[in-house]
């Protein structure tokens, strides 16, 4: 049987027998199953007149159980087994169960469960010559002297049907009153007593997201809370109402139960949908989150490596990466967008945390370029993970590209690369990289990459799902649906200072400059914000006051003219003082007219340009709290256009960055691109794509702060979206996924935003969005789902109730010796 159980027998001493959950939950009989009978008390004696015809009930010959005649008073042999049951007659009469009670030494079944005494304790022998059945798992018993050893109305051998002592497919746990752990027991759901008959093996019978007590109006402390540890989230908050465990749709408008009551507590809170009442799913929640109309998913999930991504099932092609027997990841690739990928777990290269993988791991992706680097925290609680965006020259050909990429890291004997071939339009890719540091032990790396001709729209996106962080989770980790209406909110105050670098220095960057204020400003005209911007120098600082600064402004062209020789220049200070510039802003220091301050209500965005590193004095915790004192309590984010670290790109070759700015925008989690992609005066299609990219991802994680924060960490590729009225011409009931006329969704703050014509026409507009979502189950980080607390060979976690239960032979015992399951050590085998 498995399954932890608590000990079941002891020489001389009465035992626990497990959940003890309704004293009167026994189960009776009839005479022709043996019911419950001939029980022997403390002294040995067989209760008169209990001793009932039928199977394990009458003593027989050797071929069945005991020989005719046998007497239960004075069978005390310890090399005789009278009944055949595989216990002799000597250890029935001195075992004593709970209660004080014990078998009865001419009674094969004690119990009359079906089951012989011999094999609910775990015997595979008798010491006797006669027909024995073996147990075919001895390390997990039962009683023999309770009919029901879980106490939850089945009897044992009701829940081991095949009667073989172990638990096999589709039976239930005779030493576990609830075995799937939803908080009802295994008869209640047998038998529909909450109004429908559930499956007693699935926490979920109707696949709605809901579990099956929640549905049935559980309340604490459930069926079996000694086996199980229930979370609070297995009871129902509304016991007034349930739902319908049957039945994914409760109320029959489409939307599933779980997508609905999308805390899963039983309660309608504000936001949430009815799953009783069919008329709340109408408009754009009916096109969103109707169950025929959900974004379709595929799970790859390998437990060895400990790595599960969720993708759409375009990628057709996908394979397991293996290097020698350990099965290291997956290769997968979409023929439709020509987006392949690959994702694995590693040991760590020395780094700490995710930039740190980023930063060491970078040459293995190959003749990479326009490095841009954002920090996040992915919607497991790993901090510090880190994307990365690069250009890529490659070979012309995807899958090729892909394999030598899961050849650099996995090394050149891994196996399960893509097969066949798959030519580019060119050799030049856009790339996308997640890092995720675990353990010291564990990192999870996802690559996903695109031809650069082909990386827009959709393909854009595709590539962008795979591996912004929404994909990625651990193995065991499952998924729920999610369903989420709410009244739009529009024109949302954002507040942006430029920082530019206005030294003789800059005089090779002028073009990236005027590029990088362009693309801007051209982004700023279609996010539907209500924004203003401001500009300061690096030479912006005290006593010489010789850079520049720029007031308020709402004007697109106002703000264009700054980025130029008649604007920011060259002819500031030749030290770059960035923070300290930013500093006399925000303080409103300097020469007259100073800087007016910032809007009491508007998330703030630094964004910082130059070609070397911040050579003023304060340190980034400088800048921090200064903003924090600023502005308590409001988004700040920094964004940094800046040289890479270690990189030279000024005109004084001496110059080497130190990483300043860097570390403020890893810090606040804003993006991090280099200088270097706006340097070519006449850039090729790819490097102009690579500043577009650059942009709009710095503009996307401004509107991404403005816009509304899903309730649960999305996976992105399964967002929808519908929305009552727009202020153009949209596809409202579908909206497209598309920077200019659509909405996107920043991975890093989770909030879906909105673009151009399909802007909601106004505040108060209803808005639906449906998508799938992770459930953690795996607490370790390496995976295991009793949070790493299973001691060494002994013991393995069961990740249904997220416990430790004793291996199948705790670890390995001796000859001689049998598993004892209860304390999961060896004891001296009596057979």
């Amino acid at each position: 049987m498995q399954g932890q159980c608590r000990a079941l027998g002891s020489t001389d001493s009465a035992l626990d027998a497990g959940p003890l959950l309704e004293p009167d939950a026994g189960v009776t009989r009839d005479a022709g199953a043996g019911g419950g009978s001939g029980l022997v008390d403390a002294g040995g004696k067989v209760d008169a007149g209990k001793v009932d015809a039928g199977p394990g009930g009458t003593p027989v010959d050797a071929g069945g159980g005991a020989p005719a005649g046998c007497d239960p008073a004075t069978a005390s042999s310890p090399i005789k087994d009278s009944d055949c049951d595989g216990l002799s007659d000597a250890e029935e009469r001195t075992t004593t169960y709970v209660g004080g009670l014990k078998t009865n030494p001419c009674l094969a079944d004690t119990d009359g469960d079906g089951l012989a005494d011999g094999l609910e304790v775990g015997r595979y022998s008798s010491v006797a010559l006669c027909s024995f059945t073996a147990d075919a798992d001895p390390n997990t018993k039962t009683l023999p002297t309770a009919a029901d050893s879980d106490r939850d109305g089945l009897g044992d051998g009701d829940e081991d049907s095949n009667l073989n002592g172990q638990q096999d497919p589709g039976e239930t746990n005779p030493s576990r009153a609830d075995s799937d752990c939803d908080g009802l027991s295994d008869k209640h759901e047998r038998t529909g007593s909450s109004g429908c008959v559930t499956d007693p093996l699935k926490q979920d019978s109707d696949g709605d997201g809901l579990p099956d007590g929640v549905e049935a109006s559980l309340v604490a402390p459930g069926a079996d809370p000694t086996g199980c540890h229930y979370p609070a989230t297995t009871f129902d908050t509304e016991v007034s109402t349930k739902t319908d465990a049957c039945s994914a749709d409760s109320d029959g408008d489409g939307v599933a139960d779980g997508a609905e009551d999308t805390d899963h507590d039983g309660h309608v809170d504000s936001g949430e949908l009815d799953p009783t009442n069919p008329s709340d799913a109408m408009g754009p929640a009916q096109q969103a989150c109707s169950a025929s109309g959900l974004r379709p998913v595929m799970f790859l999930s390998n437990g060895e490596a400990d790595v599960q991504v969720a993708l759409p099932t375009d990628f057709s092609e996908h394979s397991i990466l293996t290097v020698g027997s350990a099965e290291r990841g997956f290769a997968f690739y979409d023929p439709s967008t020509k987006v392949a990928g690959i994702a694995f777990s590693k040991l760590p290269s020395g780094a700490t945390d995710g930039t740190g993988e980023e930063a060491f791991n970078r040459s293995k992706l190959g003749a990479v370029s326009n490095p841009l680097i954002q920090s996040f925290t992915t919607w497991d609680g790993f901090v510090s993970s880190a994307r990365g965006t690069y250009s890529l020259t490659g070979t012309p050909d995807v899958k090729q590209t892909i394999n030598a990429i899961a050849q650099a890291f996995l090394g050149a004997t891994v196996t399960g690369t893509l097969q066949g071939s798959a030519p580019s339009p060119d050799a030049t890719y856009t790339l996308q990289v997640e890092y995720v540091y675990r353990t010291s032990t564990r990192a999870a790396v996802v690559i996903a990459l695109v031809p650069s001709s082909l990386a827009t729209g959709r393909n854009l996106f595709r590539l962008d799902d795979t591996a912004n962080g929404t994909a990625l989770a651990q193995f065991g980790d499952y998924s729920g649906t999610q369903c989420e209406v709410f009244e739009a909110q529009v024109n949302q105050k954002v507040d942006f200072l430029w920082v530019v670098d206005d030294s003789c220095s800059m005089a090779s960057s002028q073009t990236a400059v005027q590029t990088a204020g362009s693309l801007f400003a051209a982004k700023l005209q279609n996010a539907g914000l209500d924004w203003r911007v401001a500009g300061v120098s690096t030479g912006y600082f005290g006593p010489s006051w010789m850079g520049h600064f720029f007031d308020w402004t709402t004007s697109v062209s106002t703000m264009q003219g700054w980025f130029g020789t008649s604007g920011f220049g060259t002819n500031g200070n030749g030290s770059e003082h960035g923070f300290e510039g930013a500093q006399a802003f925000v303080m409103k220091q300097g020469p007259s007219p100073t800087p007016q301050p910032f809007r009491a209500d508007a998330a703030l965005h630094f964004i910082f340009l130059s070609d070397t590193a911040d050579q003023s004095p304060l340190a980034v915790s400088d800048l921090r709290g200064l903003m924090a004192t600023t502005a308590p309590n409001r988004p700040f984010l920094a964004h940094g256009i800046v040289c890479p670290e270690n990189s030279n790109c000024g005109d004084d070759t001496a110059e080497v960055n130190i990483g300043k700015y860097h570390t403020l925008v890893r810090q606040t989690g804003g993006v991090l691109g280099s200088i270097q992609t706006f340097k070519p005066t006449s850039p090729t299609p790819a490097e102009l794509a690579a500043q577009a990219t650059l942009i709009d991802a710095i503009v996307n994680a401004v509107i991404g702060g403005t816009g509304h924060d899903l309730q649960r960490p999305p996976i992105s590729s399964t967002i929808k979206v519908a929305i009552a009225s727009t202020i153009g011409a949209c596809a409202k009931d579908d909206v497209p996924r598309d920077r200019t006329n659509g909405w996107d969704m920043d991975p890093a703050t989770r909030r879906i935003v909105f673009f151009g014509n399909c802007l909601p026409a106004t505040t108060g507009v209803k808005v639906a969005v449906s998508y799938k979502y992770w459930i953690d189950a795996s607490p370790d980080k390496n995976g295991d789902a009793c949070g790493g607390e299973c001691s060494g060979l002994a013991e393995i976690c069961d990740a249904t109730s997220r416990q430790c239960v004793c291996t199948q032979d705790c670890g390995g015992c001796a000859r001689g010796f049998v598993c004892n399951r209860t304390s999961c050590s060896c004891d001296v085998d009596v057979n």
